[in-house]
């Protein structure tokens, strides 16, 4: 019996198999059938390219695959979102807190790869197409401004960058006053159990409804961040590379909104400056117990 499988002559078929749409489930139609159609881009011009071509477009497959790693995380947040929303009410008059850990590590895991694939992207335009060396996200624009001039491609980059990049600040890449992003903040100094200013709470509403709100790393929520990562990361991975393999047809902004609608609260965007609104108690968890903070929050919130 041979184990060797590379012989000349020989003619051996291959089998393909597509992963299904499982790790994209918070994307809408339009996204998801991008991806496919930059798949597809990148495979044939790999196959038909030269040397150079080759290795071009194994970097443009790397940041597809940046992508669908956030995919899969984004995807696990949502379902972290279904679970909070799914937990009964609690009886009138009264509140339940919890701490899913879980929900914190995907929340992390998603932080992490969102600003992985940042920095892959930057690297595969900055120093794989134009040949300069940029080492951050934020740069990237300052490297692009200088080929206006000679790559159009270069201007319509810059204008998908200004569409994202503000909704990025304070969470993947590190604030134009220089306060460093959550991420950065995570990644080397500290925990986001450390840093909880806010536990998953909820509180019994009239109508026998339930005011649901999200859990807080230094006034952050992590469900709203996780959809708002959902919506404005693929828009700027999927925008970049369709610009710079020349694909016609981009993504709008309006169709990368994420499939699932976040229904919990950020109890501190809430807070009641004026202290007339109705009052209402959230828990900080410790390792040896929990700290109760009562806030007046906005009328809306009643909404």
């Amino acid at each position: 019996m041979s184990f060797d499988f590379n012989k000349k002559g020989h003619i051996y078929g291959f089998e393909a198999s597509a992963d299904g749409k499982e790790n994209f489930g918070v994307l809408r139609e339009a996204p998801f059938k991008f991806f496919c159609q930059l798949q597809n881009e990148i495979s044939a011009r790999h196959q038909q390219g030269d040397e150079t071509q080759k290795r071009l477009m194994v970097g443009a497959q790397g940041c597809l695959e940046r992508l669908e790693a956030f995919l899969v995380q984004s995807n696990r947040m949502s379902k972290h979102h279904e679970s909070v929303c799914s937990q009964v009410s609690p009886p009138p008059g009264s509140m339940v807190a919890f701490r899913d850990t879980i929900a914190i590590f995907d929340f992390e895991a998603l932080l992490f790869h969102a600003r992985a694939l940042l920095d892959r992207i930057t690297f595969f335009i900055t120093k794989q197409i134009y040949n300069q060396s940029c080492d951050k996200p934020t740069k990237m624009r300052n490297v692009l401004s200088n080929f206006i001039k000679k790559d159009v491609r270069a201007r319509r980059a810059i204008q998908v960058i200004d569409e994202a990049m503000p909704s990025l600040c304070g969470l993947l890449v590190d604030n134009e006053d220089g306060a460093k992003s959550l991420r950065s903040h995570l990644i080397h100094k500290s925990t986001s159990g450390e840093n909880s200013t806010c536990a998953f709470t909820i509180h019994s509403a009239p109508g026998n409804k339930a005011i649901r709100f999200d859990f807080e790393i230094r006034g952050t929520p992590i469900i709203g961040s996780a959809w708002k990562l959902s919506k404005y990361i693929p828009f700027m991975a999927l925008n970049l590379l369709g610009i710079y393999l020349s694909l016609d047809a981009g993504v709008p902004r309006d169709e990368c909104v994420p499939v699932w609608k976040n229904e919990l609260k950020c109890f501190t965007e809430f807070i009641d400056g004026s202290a007339c609104g109705p009052k209402f108690t959230m828990m900080k968890m410790y390792p040896s117990g929990v700290e109760i903070n009562t806030r007046h929050l906005k009328e809306s919130v009643l909404s």
